[in-house]
């Protein structure tokens, strides 16, 4: 996997995702409340383009080096998190108000 500069990507280094086309679909990705949640946990993408959203980190679980290939287990978090958030690591949750799943971050607990 590289970045858009085709530099592999490394574990621990600072990334920004970003829509493959960039133009009128949006920017970055961010983290911000959708129903009824009190802590702002969910991964969304910011609507305006010129946005680069939070950086990101990515790690292979009980590795710390090495490059990240296609189909390389990957854990992915945000550099930083809100107060109310126990992690920043990301995982797929199910919002009982919008009944979907959804990206966030956190932990159970945070649902």
């Amino acid at each position: 996997v590289v970045d858009i500069h085709g530099t592999p990507i490394f574990p621990g280094g600072e990334y920004y995702i970003l829509p493959a086309l960039r133009g009128p679909g949006g920017g970055g990705v961010r983290i911000g409340k959708t129903g009824d949640l009190k802590c702002p946990v969910t991964i969304l993408q910011d609507r305006r383009e010129v946005k680069n959203g939070l950086p990101v980190k990515f790690t292979i679980p009980d590795i710390s080096t090495g490059i990240i290939f296609t189909g390389t287990p990957i854990e992915i978090e945000f550099f930083k998190k809100p107060n109310c958030a126990k992690s920043s690591k990301w995982l797929v949750f199910v919002d009982n108000v919008i009944k979907k799943a959804c990206v966030g971050i956190g932990g159970t607990t945070n649902y």
